[in-house]
């Protein structure tokens, strides 16, 4: 059983889990600064098991926690697996209130220094699921969030409950589920989602409305729209898309509660503003410019500029799922066109490549086909029903690296073993009704 053990000695905020498979387990810690390290953890198959190949996992959020259940799936197929704190402890952010290494380590250092440690080289290719890109804007949506819903001075009229929420989503998907040709609970494009939510003003639902209850009142309306309507700057330039129709606000980490995600929380009170007492006061556009100014340590990692990464011959496999309720969907392909900007399409085709997933929430579950190896919690993203490179992006990514496959499909699984065609972007699964195909 791995997991947290008594204070004053090796320490991760996760539960205890049981290693699936026979292990030498070897904990380090690399001292990054007089004010900073790294905790990690180097897991190792026996020498007759391991497939010679080196995985380093990383973490979510502002996670500061090992990732247990993604270094045992990769122990689980032979990898020699290393993963950390991410240079600190727990999953907020006080740690890096005026420690400004540690907060370099979590930006932009672990991940290479861990890797470094683990195998003096850099990485072949990597896989990154949902992606925090854009990370500034992102975590200011978050706050925009807060302030469209629960702000000070509107909290109590705009304050959306889960019922209500449910029945929002019930008029996005009337309006938007048949649009990819198949009603199926699934929006395989939220972007092509034209979400018009004044047919649920109270105004409008006339026969058995309740103001705020089952109808939406002229401040909750007014929140939708913003919601589900891009964030833009003074000039009308974009900072952030909008919320992904597809996605379940509820579920959304508490951003739709009446209070601050704890992710911008910890963000602004202990790296932008350094006052941990900062209690947010009317958020908005110029929140987001200080955190522009900041971006500590190239935080926001949204240039689009991978050319050193491929001069080394680096691979680089992403996937977004569309009903994501946490980071936006489209936020997954205006990177990739940020990147085909700068490289152009041909070039940035041979060593990076976009997997959409319809239906997918966060990294993981959700209606569509979520299962194709991509790890995880063995609760939310259990291993495919198959272990190949067609059913496991991880072993596409090898199938990639070493025998030079890009992988131009993947296939997914649902929760009852069906299966669908995961098609790189800006392919698109399209059913021709007799089966699902990439156009």
């Amino acid at each position: 059983m791995l997991g947290r053990e008594e204070e004053g000695g090796w320490r991760a905020a996760v539960p205890p889990i049981q290693a699936s498979t026979s292990i030498c387990r070897v904990q380090f810690i690399v001292r990054t600064s007089d004010t900073s390290q790294v905790r990690a953890e180097a897991w190792l198959p026996s020498s007759n098991d391991w497939n010679a190949r080196f995985l380093a996992t990383g973490n979510g959020g502002l996670g500061g926690c090992f990732g247990y259940e993604t270094m045992d799936y990769g122990t689980s197929l032979n990898f020699a697996v290393v993963g950390s704190d991410n240079g600190h402890d727990g999953s907020g952010g006080s740690s890096f209130y005026k420690h400004p290494e540690v907060l370099k380590y979590f930006a932009a250092r672990c991940i290479h220094t861990i890797a470094v440690v683990g195998k003096q080289l850099d990485f072949d290719g990597i896989v990154a699921g949902a992606p925090a890109t854009n990370w500034n804007h992102m975590i200011s949506w978050f706050g925009m969030l807060y302030a469209f819903i629960g702000g000070p001075g509107n909290k109590s009229l705009s304050l959306i409950s889960t019922p209500l929420w449910g029945i929002i989503r019930a008029e996005i998907f009337r309006q938007c589920d048949a649009l990819d040709g198949v009603e199926d609970g699934v929006l395989d494009d939220p972007d092509a989602c034209d979400f018009e939510p004044d047919v649920l003003a109270c105004s409008t639902v006339v026969e058995g409305g309740q103001p705020g209850e089952t109808c939406l009142n002229d401040p909750q309306l007014d929140a939708v729209r913003k919601i589900y309507a891009p964030l833009l700057d003074a000039d009308g330039d974009l900072i952030y898309p909008r919320y992904s129709p597809g996605a379940n606000p509820p579920a959304a980490a508490g951003m739709f509660s009446g209070n601050i995600v704890s992710y911008t929380n910890d963000w602004f009170r202990y790296v932008v503003y350094e006052d941990p007492s900062y209690d947010f006061p009317n958020f908005g556009l110029k929140d987001v410019e200080a955190a522009d100014a900041l971006n500590p340590f190239n935080i926001s990692t949204f240039s689009g500029d991978f050319t050193a990464f491929n001069a080394r011959g680096g691979k680089f496999l992403t996937y977004h799922g569309t009903h994501d309720e946490l980071i936006s969907y489209t936020n997954a392909k205006r990177s990739y066109d940020l990147a085909v900007s700068f490289i152009g399409e041909k070039e940035l085709d041979s060593f990076y490549r976009l997997f959409v997933v319809p239906g997918m929430d966060h990294c993981s579950g959700g209606p569509g086909t979520c299962r194709f190896g991509q790890g995880g919690s063995s609760t939310t993203a259990p291993p495919p029903t198959k272990e190949d490179a067609q059913h496991n992006i991880l072993l596409a990514l090898v199938d990639w690296v070493e025998k030079g496959v890009a992988p131009d499909e993947l296939v997914g699984t649902d929760e009852k073993g069906a299966e669908r065609v995961l098609c790189r972007y800006p392919g698109r699964s399209v059913w021709d009704g007799v089966g699902w195909g990439c156009r």
